[in-house]
């Protein structure tokens, strides 16, 4: 299995230090939700991650090697990534959209019949077959999210990376994509990045939750443990508490803090 590293990342932008010496090891087979406010860093972590930034100091490691030194295409069968919000004009259907998770693996012929199975598989797993014949760009904006995501799994990747991915989702959709994650991790060993900012989905989903706040890790530990009191006023500026529900832990927010 190849882990996934950041080691001692720092990234400025425009004089700002978003990512101030940020460290985490990645394991597959499990899911790990990155939350914080608004401009802590999550987003700029992910695009280290998958080799869309370059920090100005320290480096990603995937297994063993340095990212950057892994070819584009390699890369690519490995790691994928889900952005947020993104913008899709092509006026193309949902099956060929989906297609494109198989760009890394395809010949001179185009997609193979073992490559159209891995897109049948994805559009069933995100509950998208119905779209498979839609125009992606009349989707609506969780429609496309959900179909972003069989893009990736389409590829089969061995890490899927999700920037704000329930975002736009309606709640049961939720519940089924969270579902979906810990089961590509427990049943595919497929290591789950998500960055969330609905706490409890954070709590109810993740394996593992790393907070975020000013470009540092302040906690790093199962939900439970990560998402206390003190950690959550610490980067959120709120007072919470965590109740025993039907399914779980439930996080209640009271108000802000003091």
């Amino acid at each position: 299995m190849s882990d996934l590293e950041a080691n001692d990342l720092c990234v400025r932008i425009a004089g700002r230090t978003i990512l101030n010496n940020v460290s985490a090891c990645f394991a597959r087979g499990k899911v790990t939700a990155i939350v914080g406010p608004n401009g802590a860093g999550k987003s700029t972590l992910l695009d280290c991650l998958v080799h869309l930034r370059t920090p100005q100091s320290g480096r990603v490691v995937l297994g063993g090697q340095d990212i950057g030194r892994i070819s584009e295409r390699q890369r690519a069968r490995q790691v994928a990534y889900v952005p947020q919000n993104a913008e899709v004009v092509w006026a193309i259907n949902g099956e060929t959209f989906v297609g494109l998770g198989r760009t890394p693996y395809v010949g001179a012929w185009g997609l193979s019949r073992d490559d159209r199975a891995c897109v049948s598989a994805a559009l069933s797993m995100t509950d998208t077959e119905e779209y498979r014949h839609r125009v992606i760009s009349t989707l609506s904006g969780g429609e496309r999210a959900r179909m972003m995501i069989a893009r990736a799994l389409a590829g089969q990747p061995e890490w899927l990376l999700a920037d704000e991915p329930l975002a736009g989702l309606d709640p049961g959709h939720v519940l089924d994509m969270g579902d979906l994650f810990r089961k590509l991790a427990r049943d595919r060993g497929c290591g789950i990045i998500v960055t969330l900012h609905d706490l409890g989905a954070a709590l109810r989903i993740a394996d593992r939750v790393i907070v975020l706040a000013q470009g540092q890790i302040i906690a790093d530990a199962a939900p439970i443990e990560a998402l206390t009191p003190d950690v959550l006023r610490q980067a959120y500026g709120i007072v919470t508490q965590t109740l025993d529900g039907a399914n779980g832990p439930v996080l209640e927010v009271l108000g802000r803090g003091l």
